[in-house]
């Protein structure tokens, strides 16, 4: 292969200046991998001087034979802004050495939560004094398409017992010791329809205020409506027999607290959840399962 051959094979599409410090801005200089996020930017031993360990990295190879190449992207495309995510060294090279792992669609997943992370925190100490993944205020939501417990089913050692499953439909990250609520009863559903809990959790040490969740089911869909304590929670839209929707406020919740909320809707909807406190603002913190019944 002769020398300019070789110069072209191993060319790389590397970023500009402009857009690897664009890159490294967007996430607050913290490295996008989740479960890293260190700190890439700090001072040196040279009072005039700074250190960084973080790089762009290319989601999609940066030429041939790189990991996640993609022959059909231009030369323009493979170093812009939208292929680039800020990594640290380490986590820069732990994705490169396993591409089946660390998918194009995984990485595109870290930078967006590595900037919307940046985004919540700016102005907000919070984000940045606690874990950075585990917000302290989080969502659960589960549906149950079946709650009939029959009396003589499932009998061992002189007690009841029943067999479940519980399914996700949206998780983000992983929960640390959430409450998920099911409910087994002799009586069954009303025909064609969910029981939905919605469980509001303070996991902190912290108190949190103003929280507003919005449930929207896209239909008429909800058929009625219990909140376990009714000084904490108010339904301020929504929610009567036939809406398609209904949105609680929370003023306060202490520390470990957990306000419990009961619907029951039409079968086989999943709402869509927004979900804002003052300590989060706009939380995707919402996780979503289904409590299946073996029978």
């Amino acid at each position: 292969m002769k020398r300019n051959d070789l110069i072209k094979h191993s060319k790389r599409d590397n970023f500009p200046v402009r857009i690897k410090e664009t890159l490294a801005k967007r996430c607050g200089t913290l490295c996008s991998n989740p479960d890293c996020c260190v700190l890439t930017y700090g001072p040196q031993m040279n009072p005039n001087s700074s250190v960084n360990i973080g790089v762009a990295a290319h989601i999609e190879g940066a030429s041939k034979g790189s990991a996640r190449y993609n022959h059909n992207q231009t030369e323009q495309e493979r170093k812009s802004i939208n292929n680039g995510i800020w990594l640290c060294q380490n986590c820069a090279k732990l994705i490169d050495n396993d591409e089946k792992k660390y998918t194009i669609d995984l990485l595109h997943e870290w930078k967006r939560k590595a900037v919307n992370r940046a985004k919540r925190a700016i102005g907000n100490k919070k984000i940045l004094s606690s874990d950075l993944y585990q917000p302290d205020s989080i969502v659960v939501i589960t549906r149950q398409k079946s709650t009939f417990f029959p009396k003589s089913q499932f009998m061992k050692n002189n007690m009841q017992f029943a067999p479940i499953n519980i399914i996700p439909i949206k998780v983000n990250r992983t929960l640390y010791n959430p409450y998920i609520p099911i409910q087994l009863s002799h009586n069954p559903l009303p025909p064609r329809t969910n029981l939905l809990y919605l469980l509001y959790q303070n996991q902190g040490n912290s108190i949190d205020e103003k929280i507003r969740i919005n449930l929207n089911f896209q239909e008429p869909a909800i058929l009625s409506t219990k909140i376990d304590k009714t000084n904490r929670v108010q339904i301020i839209e929504g929610g009567d027999l036939g809406s398609s929707y209904i949105t609680f406020y929370i003023n306060e919740a202490l520390p470990k607290e957990i306000q419990s909320i009961k619907l029951i809707t039409k079968l086989g909807i999943i709402p869509e959840v927004t979900f804002w406190t003052k300590n989060q603002n706009n939380s995707d913190d919402i996780f979503i399962f289904d409590i299946v019944y073996k029978t």
